[in-house]
């Protein structure tokens, strides 16, 4: 019997602005939204500062865990994407796709490291691939599967793809899918 495959909910955040009818308003104005880079005179798509007030939930996660900024523009994303998707309180699996992870808590980790100052023992799972899917697991209350894919620029379809795998097996119902990457940092540019 063939598995149907809905699409209940989606977020974004861009250059273009937080949420997805920024992205549209954008589109559909043909607006520019990257900017040049002063220290490197390059192109750059770099998301809007600061974000615009989330949940109190979020608020909270956000100022309490300090995640890296992959991890933030998730959150803020996933956040609009299980909104209009109604799943707040049900079980989903999570999985994200992202060519590098939390690249700048990884940096700021090895400068610490490098200046000879010790590391705090939640460095290394902060610093990995799994952290930002494992984030937002934690903040929806999801004890299941929560998985990242790293496949270069192709990592969110990946991700995707993943998805379309585990529903067609039947393995689970619901699946919080998406890409994430903020890249602008001293090792990337």
């Amino acid at each position: 019997m063939p598995v149907r495959i809905v699409v209940r909910g989606a977020g974004a955040v861009s250059a273009a602005g937080y949420g997805c009818a920024a992205q549209l308003t954008a589109a559909q104005r043909d607006r520019v939204t990257w900017r040049r880079d002063a220290a490197t005179e390059r192109p750059v798509y770099a998301v809007p500062t600061p974000p615009p007030p989330g949940p109190p939930a979020l608020a909270e996660l956000l100022a309490r865990r300090r995640p890296d900024r992959s991890t933030e523009l998730a959150l803020y994303a996933a956040e609009e994407a299980v909104a209009a998707a109604g799943w707040a309180g049900r079980d989903f699996a999570v999985l994200v796709g992202c060519s590098r992870g939390p690249t700048l808590a990884w940096e700021e980790a090895f400068a610490t490291f490098a200046a000879g100052t010790p590391l705090p023992v939640a460095t290394s799972p902060r610093t990995t691939l799994g952290a930002v899917s494992a984030t937002l697991a934690q903040y929806f209350g999801q004890e299941g599967l929560a998985d990242a894919t790293s496949m270069t620029c192709s990592s969110g379809f990946h991700a995707l793809l993943q998805a379309f795998a585990l529903l067609r097996a039947g393995l689970c119902r619901r699946v919080l899918v998406g890409g994430a990457e903020a890249p602008l940092s001293a090792f990337t540019q």
